[in-house]
């Protein structure tokens, strides 16, 4: 590899229909402090139907620097990932999402950090983007909690492209933890990953408690799912680690809250902790018992489970605390 600042990138992101989001993500990525004659955006249409493609000719006109873009039929982002993978040209492939704004700095940092053989990826710092909410402001904490010890967030990650072919790139039958599964295997393979905390990007982060809470139900499923798969080098200790742990927060959470005498900000994130971790244990259990990957079937019935009681439950705690307040 050469000079850390004149090594090639391809920055690879799927989008699907969110192609207002995107504009404000393609700016971000257009306006790197890196060489523009050293980087490439690459986009992959997972199947959008709302005019990204529009959007996309746009780019490909006035980006500053190479940019191409490829349309498929909605797979997944697994899928979409892998494509750009496919057809990056870089030594590096930075990885972001449509829904993300990337520091001007932000390339510059992953490919600084990449300052290792041994090191396989890097992850950079996600911040909530303009937090109006306790939850917007507490969904990235939520997010980011592991980075670096054992995978990384492909919303700001990079990966040395040899690498990633030679792991086989984003497991296609998963979608969710595709990043984390991915991780793991590099891990496996012996390269270490590694955490830049100032290449940072800015997420729009869920914006209500069921959209949070049916994300984590639907990781703590494909977590299960994880574990199963790499049973072999895990163990099933691994499975019994993460339950016994999740019983023993759960127990404890409740009694910091009783004992809790400010109903600051703390008190409500104890409160989602509790939440998010709850719903990620059903999840992880209801994917120890599932012999597939999961499915639209289980949406169904936690969508039921939140808005007929959880969410009611939630909003009249916080308006408790306000009239106390």
């Amino acid at each position: 590899m050469g000079s850390k600042e004149q090594v090639s990138v391809s920055v690879v992101l799927a989008t699907y229909n969110r192609k207002e989001m995107l504009k404000e993500c393609l700016d971000s990525l257009c306006n790197q402090t890196y060489p523009k004659d050293k980087y490439e955006i690459i986009v992959v249409n997972d199947g959008s139907t709302d005019g990204t493609e529009e959007v996309l000719r746009e780019y490909e006109e006035k980006a500053p620097c190479k940019f191409r873009w490829f349309t498929q039929k909605n797979q997944g982002v697994a899928a979409a990932m892998n494509l750009g993978i496919k057809n990056a040209e870089g030594e590096i492939v930075c990885f972001t999402a449509d829904d993300c704004i990337a520091d001007e700095k932000w390339i510059k940092e992953l490919v600084k950090a990449l300052d290792d053989e041994k090191i396989g990826g890097v992850g950079g710092r996600i911040e909530a983007y303009n937090p109006k909410t306790l939850v917007e402001e507490y969904g990235v904490s939520f997010d980011q909690k592991g980075v670096s010890k054992i995978s990384l967030i492909t919303g700001n990650a990079a990966y040395r492209k040899e690498i990633l072919e030679e792991v086989g790139m984003f497991d296609t039958k998963l979608k969710g933890l595709e990043d984390f599964d991915l991780g793991i295997r590099v891990k496996l393979k012996g390269y270490a990953l590694k955490f830049a905390p100032d290449a940072v990007v800015f997420h729009r982060n869920y914006k209500t408690v069921k959209q949070l809470i049916k994300r984590k139900y639907i990781e703590g499923i494909y977590l299960a799912c994880l574990s199963k798969k790499y049973t072999q080098h895990f163990g099933v200790e691994y499975a019994l680690i993460f339950l016994l742990r999740s019983i023993r927060i759960l127990f404890l959470l409740p009694f910091r809250l009783l004992l809790s005498k400010e109903r600051d900000s703390r008190f409500f994130k104890d409160l989602f902790d509790i939440v998010v971790l709850i719903f990620t244990f059903f999840g992880f259990v209801k994917g120890s018992f599932s012999e597939k990957y999961g499915g639209k079937r289980y949406r169904k019935k936690i969508d039921f489970l939140i808005d007929e009681s959880l969410v009611p439950l939630i909003k009249r705690k916080l308006r408790r605390f306000l009239i106390k307040t």
